[in-house]
């Protein structure tokens, strides 16, 4: 119920449900378009003006679903769908309402490595800023080719998202501050909602994507 009052077009809105029924079931839109994924795979890196496309549109899909009071913790590049260029956030299959307690609870974890936040991976509590950790590591990926953290066994790309230690080789210099920034293991210290869009407008204007550091 909360799901289907997620009317944006860069989401992929719940359009009915049904549970409890004998075969419960989720109907939403429908995207005619491939996955992020699949296309930095199939021609590498997003060009800058696709990049900020993506970019913008995908913050703009956060700030929406975070206005209904939803985390999606699950954002990466499968779970963006491009639509003409622009994206669509899909697949709220382990989203979460922000007053639930069960964000804060540690035990299973599920998720894909490398776009898991070090909070959902240690158990921590779950907040907007989590989104927007798995939004920068998306972008990362769009802009670089690869995934964030790096590939190998799940320990050693757990320590480096815990460590912060995230690929930005070959990312436009002006954006890396705003990444960087956004993919800090501390959620306090991790730009808002606003400071984002901010430093999104900057980049888009060809200057440096940086934001003031938590007093």
């Amino acid at each position: 119920e909360t799901l289907s009052r997620i009317q944006h077009p860069r989401v992929a809105s719940v359009m009915d449900a049904d549970v409890m029924g004998a075969r419960p079931y989720i109907v939403t839109r429908f995207v005619p378009g491939p996955s992020l994924d699949e296309v930095v795979t199939r021609s590498g890196p997003l060009d800058p003006n696709a990049l900020v496309r993506v970019a913008r549109g995908l913050a703009d899909a956060v700030q929406a679903i975070h206005e209904k009071g939803v985390i999606h913790r699950d954002i990466k590049p499968g779970n963006v769908l491009l639509e003409e260029g622009e994206p669509v956030l899909i697949d709220f299959g382990i989203a979460h309402l922000e007053d639930d307690v069960r964000v804060t609870q540690a035990g299973l974890v599920m998720g894909t490595p490398g776009y898991l936040s070090p909070e959902l991976v240690e158990g921590g509590a779950i907040t907007d800023a989590t989104d927007w950790w798995a939004w920068a590591a998306t972008i990362v990926f769009a802009a670089s080719g690869r995934p964030p953290f790096g590939r190998g066994p799940m320990r050693g790309v757990l320590s480096r998202v815990r460590a912060g230690d995230v690929d930005v080789r070959g990312i436009d210099p002006l954006l890396v501050p705003l990444l960087q920034a956004a993919l800090s293991p501390e959620p306090l210290e991790r730009p808002s909602a606003t400071q984002v869009v901010h430093a999104l407008e900057r980049y888009a204007a060809g200057k440096s994507a940086r934001v003031a550091q938590p007093a």
